[in-house]
């Protein structure tokens, strides 16, 4: 499925939109440290620029272990905003 983390809202508590928040820049970095191939390396450089990248079932389950966790990169309610994103991708699918 094709993916576009650069469309990923992010939201305060109170429901207003965060503006120039730049997490896909976050995700393909973090992407980019941890990737286990060659092929991650090329993906988390394009998720990093802000484009659509296509991510298999598996490609989706590392991203998703590389942004949770005790050491996860991005503060709860962005990991929510992210998981989020990918289940709406894949319910449209």
């Amino acid at each position: 499925m094709k993916y576009n983390f650069a469309d990923i809202t992010l939201s305060t508590i109170t429901g207003e939109e965060i503006k120039d928040h730049n997490i896909h820049t976050i995700i393909g970095n973090t992407l980019y440290q941890h990737a286990k191939s060659l092929d991650l390396v090329e993906t988390a450089r394009a998720i990093f620029r802000g484009e659509a990248v296509e991510l298999d079932k598996i490609e989706i389950g590392e991203i998703k272990k590389l942004l949770s966790g005790d050491n996860a990169p991005l503060a709860a309610f962005a990991q929510k905003a992210v998981f989020d994103y990918i289940e709406s991708v894949k319910a449209t699918k």
